[in-house]
């Protein structure tokens, strides 16, 4: 579903998850910024989502874009007293199963967890290997809940 902006986008994801989804969003780097809250939420109340982030620098940034990972915000820069997980894919091969990693991970310890590449691994192409099957964490739900019991 495209939403109107970042906010949005990571709003609706949490409903989604919420609803019973698994979910994810994806943003091109400064736009990242604009979720910090929203992504805050999901961490205290443990909402267990994915968010891609093509790092790159660009206009909102006095630059031409360009390939770089410097520039854009980190997990870090959340507010609160929480863990996220970061996973920073190189190739195409690893942002393939780094997602679904991502949603394992984000389901096993009902965290946002970031999948952070720089641009130039958003523009690659390259062949890949997509198994058959792959390992999937779902989440355990209880009469009218989506979240496990923990």
């Amino acid at each position: 579903m495209q939403m109107e902006d970042e906010i949005g986008s990571i709003c609706s994801v949490i409903g989604a998850v919420w609803a019973g989804a698994k979910a994810m969003t994806a943003t091109s780097g400064p736009g990242f910024s604009l979720m910090q809250e929203a992504i805050g939420y999901a961490a205290f109340t443990e909402t267990p989502l994915v968010i891609v982030d093509v790092q790159r620098a660009g206009p909102g940034t006095g630059q031409a874009t360009r390939v770089g990972s410097g520039i854009t915000c980190r997990p870090s820069g959340l507010s609160r007293d929480y863990q996220v997980i970061a996973l920073s894919p190189w190739s195409v091969q690893e942002m393939y199963d780094q997602a679904i990693e991502a949603f394992n991970l984000a389901e096993q310890y009902r965290v946002p967890v970031f999948l952070m590449a720089e641009e130039a691994v958003g523009h690659l192409r390259e062949r890949m290997d997509v198994k058959p099957s792959v390992k999937v964490v779902d989440r355990v739900k209880r009469k009218g809940l989506p979240f496990r019991d923990s």
